[in-house]
């Protein structure tokens, strides 16, 4: 399990304990934000075979 999906996995588990509606927008703005930025720090980090 690489970052990206643990990040993910720990923000779906809070979302449905604590229902929070902008929880997963934050989390696709700041994937967008870091995939605008820093393709490349972010490819290394995070494979894009997800």
């Amino acid at each position: 399990m690489n970052l990206l999906q643990l990040i993910y996995t720990k923000k779906h588990n809070i979302s449905r304990s604590k229902p929070k509606p902008y929880s997963n927008h934050r989390l696709l703005t700041i994937f967008f934000f870091v995939n605008e930025t820093g393709h490349k720090y972010f490819d290394l980090f995070c494979p894009s075979n997800l």
